[in-house]
């Protein structure tokens, strides 16, 4: 593709243990051989005149300017619809962009000809939302999805058809998938892009493996939505594996994860190619590992741009892989891929969820019920998301909004920029680097991380970049240490409105303001900054004038942070302005666009912007600062303590003055707290009743509309007892002073069912205790403690199943029994007293806990769950304020097996136990910026 070169004018040598130096690394630019193609794609209406969304073979144009836009997926089905307006406005604070949502076909029609669009369901509510928020809305249709949801989202009932061949151009089934698009594209009539709304594509199925053969049904999904009246902009499909793309009629987009979940062993993972610079779109390290790849990619990648769908800033956890992801996982990702030319980082999922409640069977992928490759919690899709499944902000959050300011602010000169990049050679020694340019201004991409390892660190480098015109420029001016995960962008040549700046050795972040730039420094690498324009008159740092030789002018030793102010003042009076901010203060750097105005703030606090409001989210004390003028926050609950102007920067902090009390009580249940024993004894036996027996009854009757799952009777007594179930006896036997865990899955049934036990007589003192849980597939749950309302009978002969004991039967007597014995898995009871919300926005609980799984109920109704890795397991309470104050959360933590086959990157413990947890409080002031 190009002509390149990797030149070491010095040897490379070993440093200590892990690190090399190297004097200067090259690599020669040219424009891509590949010319540009437009209008071969056959796409549908791009949109209103001046907002026309076209493909080209290299990158999207909006009202014909280029734009590398930012996606990131929410799926709206598996997140409270109280809740999305607040995930939408921290997807835009990060510079989202583009909002792709699953519509997830087992969620809106798990019952056959029954449409559920109501509550979180409500597609068209949601849609119409990210149009309010200023979204293009990108929805995937499938009808086969995946997402790690039941059957990759095809019903149950579909797949029980035994005439219906799935995912293929077979009449049935193309028959079901008309009536069930024909059901989503109601839900967008009139918010499609042509008709002003934020509809702009659609992806069609997905990882369809199928090769040209499958072309065919690609087609026909395509020209049905199309049809159907699904005219829009883009048409995809996922890229990767032995993909089905009729040519010219979708895209095919690709993606990358920084773990492996879905591989059928517990090793550590061994391939690290997402983290290299690669022309390579099809990844060898995403999908299903069962998909066996057979050489050649068969698409003509020339004519589609390179755009992603799926790069994991976070992954899932499965119950044999469960990884820590790093924060700097995503960040590293996507740069590799921009910088390797991607024109669209999209990113799956970006905002976790949580599996909905179903009326018939659990909604996850489940390999037990379904033969789908991988087993998952059941309620949590928190992915590891940059925003999780509580709605908190992870690490990996502030890390891309780097990267994606970025590209909101200069993306429009980076999309034609072709990539180049150095000889690999050995990659565990080089440095991973690639040039995205014109030939003469662009982009130096460096990553020197990779997930899991220790990389060197590079000494004294310098880089030769030579252009187009044959010369070359190489900068910096002395060597510079790349440390270990230092990941960056450096331009050259680079316009600052009409004046050269010939590099720098920092990131641009942001325009903020006309004629003023923000960079920040990155790595602990010094950023050096240098012009070379002949209309500068002078360049002014720290109020000093800097001097000028050979036509150059140098900035060096900047510390960066506020304040940190390059001036460079031209000969027309004009001046521009270069602040370096650090690191740190990049990670605290939010962009809001609205109404034709930019928004610029440095702040601690997490903030989001909603029509003119800026929400200030904040645990603790913070500040905020801005080039502007800064918003006046007049809240009771907080005091501003300071202000203060640096070099054009206003600044303010503030301190909270709610001071949270923490009320909840976390308290260890036993099994059979919430049972009572029974008095199985008798004062005095005569000789008529030596044989006779006490028998207790309990009738209870399971009316869920799921299926049961399963059913376990815990039984603990004093005397061995005969339990009969459905007037069917239980074997084997139970056992005398033993806790007795009986699976009577098989026994109990949906509708009216009967407990029967029975004790010989004796007169020693004794008692039965008991308790029986029925979880359902829909994972509610039942539990049935012993108590008064199990009836006792005096009898020598268990009754008939054709007898009936009623008004003969009494209520059973409490016994005093002080300890009883546990179960394998321990029950915790979290209870929020009245009031204990307070004045905060949002209540998390963070628990730590050593064991396998845990899982929390509200009621019959499992409301979270976990498997461990390790790290804490969040909950959001205030997802159930109002219930949180009547009832109580249980919590159950199950152990871990010694049999259990799971790879961990940290050790969780096999004892369940909740080792600690933290409440923590975060609230939120409004300020108007109109």
């Amino acid at each position: 593709m190009k002509k390149i070169c990797f030149l070491f004018l010095s040897a490379l040598f070993l440093v200590g243990n892990n690190a090399f130096a190297r004097t200067e690394v090259s690599v020669e630019v040219t424009q891509s051989a590949i010319p540009l193609m437009e209008g071969h794609l056959k796409m549908g209406n791009p949109g209103p005149e001046g907002k026309e969304i076209i493909v080209n073979n290299k990158y999207l144009t909006i009202g014909g300017e280029p734009v590398i836009p930012v996606m990131g997926e929410l799926h709206f089905s598996r997140v409270a619809k109280e809740e999305w307006r607040d995930r939408l406005l921290k997807m835009k604070a990060n510079g989202i962009n583009i909002v792709a949502t699953y519509i997830f076909w087992i969620h809106h029609e798990e019952a056959e000809g029954i449409f559920e669009w109501e509550d979180n369901k409500d597609f068209r509510a949601f849609a119409k939302l990210c149009e309010e928020l200023d979204f293009m809305l990108y929805p995937r249709v499938g009808p086969w999805c995946h997402g790690e949801v039941r059957n990759g989202a095809t019903p149950d009932w579909i797949l029980k058809k035994d005439l219906l061949v799935n995912r293929t151009n077979d009449p049935v089934y193309q028959a079901y998938v008309v009536r069930y698009f024909k059901e989503i594209i109601r839900q967008m009539d009139g918010l499609l892009y042509k008709d002003g709304g934020p509809v702009i594509g659609v992806q069609l199925e997905n990882e369809y493996w199928r090769g040209q053969g499958g072309e065919a049904h690609i087609l026909w999904l395509k020209q049905t939505v199309r049809e159907l009246g699904l005219d829009v902009p883009m048409y995809t499909v996922t890229g990767w594996g032995n993909v089905s793309v009729p040519e010219d009629e979708v895209v095919p987009l690709f993606g990358d994860y920084p773990e492996e979940p879905w591989k059928d062993n517990v090793t550590q993972p061994s391939n690290n190619k997402p983290f290299f610079f690669d022309t390579n779109r099809d990844s060898e390290a995403i999908g299903n590992e069962q998909l066996k790849k057979d050489g050649k990619y068969a698409v003509d990648l020339t004519r589609y741009p390179y755009l992603t769908c799926e790069l994991g800033v976070g992954n899932q956890l499965s119950y044999h892989r469960r990884p820590i992801l790093d924060k700097l996982d995503g960040l590293a990702i996507a740069t590799v891929k921009v910088g390797s030319g991607s024109n669209l980082p999209g990113y799956y999922v970006f905002t976790g969820g949580t599996n909905p409640q179903s009326k018939f069977t659990p909604m996850q992928e489940d390999q037990h019920e379904t033969g789908m490759y991988n087993e998952y919690p059941k309620m949590s899709y928190d992915f590891q998301a940059a925003i999780t499944e509580t709605g908190e902000l992870a690490q990996s959050y502030y890390e891309v909004k780097k990267l994606h300011y970025f590209l909101s602010e200069f993306g429009n000169i980076l999309a034609p920029y072709s990539p180049s990049f150095p000889e690999s050679g050995d990659r565990s020694k080089n440095l991973e680097f690639s040039v995205r340019s014109n030939g003469k201004n662009g982009f130096l991409f460096v990553s020197n991380y990779v997930r899991g390892e220790q990389r060197p660190l590079f000494r004294d480098i310098t880089f030769n970049v030579k252009l187009e015109d044959g010369s070359s420029l190489k900068f910096p001016s002395s060597g510079i240490n790349i440390p270990d995960s230092a990941v960056f962008i450096f331009p050259f040549n680079f316009d600052l409105n009409g004046v050269n700046l010939k590099y720098a050795t920092a990131q641009p972040l942001a325009n903020p303001l006309e004629n003023v730039w923000v960079f920040f420094s990155s790595g602990n690498i010094n950023p050096e900054f240098t012009f070379d324009d002949p209309a500068i008159e002078s360049v002014v740092f720290e109020s000093v004038v800097l001097p000028q030789k050979n036509g150059i002018w140098r900035v060096s030793d900047i510390p960066g942070g506020i304040g940190q102010l390059i001036t460079v003042k031209l000969k027309d009076g004009s001046s521009r302005k270069l602040y370096v901010l650090s690191e740190k203060e990049a990670l605290q750097s939010w962009i809001f666009y609205e109404n034709g105005k930019k928004y610029f703030y440095l702040s601690n606090a997490d903030l989001t912007l909603d029509n003119g409001n800026l929400n200030i989210t904040y645990r603790d004390d913070f500040y905020l600062a801005s080039l502007d003028q800064l918003p006046e926050i007049t809240a009771k609950n907080l005091r501003k303590n300071d202000s203060a102007e640096s070099n054009g920067w206003n600044l303010a902090a503030y301190e909270g003055t709610d001071k949270f009390e923490d009320k909840l009580t976390l308290k260890e249940k036993s099994l059979f707290a919430d049972a009572e024993s029974l008095v199985v004894n008798v004062d005095n036996i005569t000789l008529k009743q030596q044989l006779w027996h006490r028998f207790f009854f309990k009738e209870f009757g399971l009316y869920n509309s799921a299926e049961i799952r399963s059913a376990s009777l815990y039984i603990y007594a004093d005397i061995a007892p005969e339990v009969r179930i459905n007037n069917k006896y239980i074997n084997p036997p139970t056992e005398s002073k033993k806790l007795n865990v009986i699976d009577i899955t098989g026994y109990v049934s949906k509708g009216e069912n009967l407990l029967q036990i029975g004790f010989p007589f004796v007169t020693e003192k004794a008692a039965v205790t008991a308790v029986m849980e029925i979880i359902f597939h829909n994972n509610q749950r039942v539990l049935l403690n012993s108590g008064s309302d199990w009836l006792f009978l005096y009898q020598y002969v268990a009754p008939a199943p054709w007898t009936s004991v009623k008004g003969k039967a009494k209520p059973s007597i409490i016994a005093d029994v002080k300890e009883l014995p546990d179960a394998d898995f321990k029950s915790y009871g979290f209870h929020i007293p009245y009031d204990s919300f307070g004045n905060t926005e949002n209540l998390y609980l963070h628990v730590d806990y050593s064991g396998d799984e845990g899982e929390a109920y509200l009621g019959q109704k499992l409301v979270w769950d976990n498997m461990n890795n390790g790290t804490s397991w969040k909950m959001n309470l205030t997802t159930y304020r109002s219930l949180l104050e009547a009832n109580s959360i249980d919590i159950v933590i199950k152990p871990l097996s010694p049999d259990a086959r799971i790879r961990l990157d940290k050790e969780i413990g096999r004892e369940p136990t909740i080792t600690g947890y933290e409440i923590i409080p975060e609230y939120r002031t409004t300020v108007s910026v109109k």
